[in-house]
């Protein structure tokens, strides 16, 4: 899996080959060609990353934001780009609201520094921390306290829910179905 430090250097390596050029942004097996086109001409102002997350930061307030996931990998080439192999993939996100995000944004970061300091990848707030609520810690080999992973048919810490789980794009996603309900776009109704 790409860890941080691999996110950082292509973070560096963008800005350094790209920062200031109106850039070609396409998609070659042509499934985010609208997408791309938001991008395609615009200059790529700069790249940051912030734990296993890059920004690639474009004129007019526009941002692509890459995981590698697993074992995905991005290639830096300056010139024409090879030909595609696998999976390519862009995609610019439209639903979110900003409030949602900032609110994501937040808990990200403190989480982050949390985990630094511990050294340990915990995403529950102190009041559900084992030793507020009374419950034994989380036995898994995969560590850290938790909401929702690796969690199914348990208790929400939250509201007592029972976890839920199901594939979806060949990985396991966990949600609450009270505190996660499904989200439902108001994007492009009248």
């Amino acid at each position: 899996m790409p860890e941080g430090h691999t996110l950082h250097r292509l973070a560096a390596t963008l800005t350094e080959h790209f920062a200031g050029e109106r850039v070609e942004v396409s998609s070659p097996q042509g499934r985010f060609t609208e997408s791309a086109a938001l991008l395609d001409g615009t200059v790529l102002e700069t790249a940051e990353a912030w734990g296993k997350h890059l920004f690639v930061r474009f004129e007019g307030g526009r941002f692509v934001h890459v995981h590698l996931g697993l074992y995905g990998r991005l290639d830096v080439h300056r010139g024409p780009a090879p030909a595609p192999v696998g999976q390519v993939r862009m995609r610019p996100g439209n639903t979110l609201r900003r409030g949602q995000f900032d609110a994501i944004w937040h808990d990200l970061v403190a989480l982050m520094h949390e985990g630094v300091a511990t050294g340990r990848i915990d995403t529950v707030r102190d009041e559900h921390t084992p030793e507020a609520m009374g419950r034994d810690p989380r036995k898994d080999d995969h560590g850290g306290e938790v909401y929702v992973y690796r969690r199914h048919d348990r208790p929400c810490h939250v509201c007592g829910s029972r976890v839920r789980t199901e594939v979806l794009a060949t990985r396991n996603l966990f949600w609450c179905p009270r505190c996660q309900p499904r989200f439902r776009s108001r994007a492009g109704v009248p």
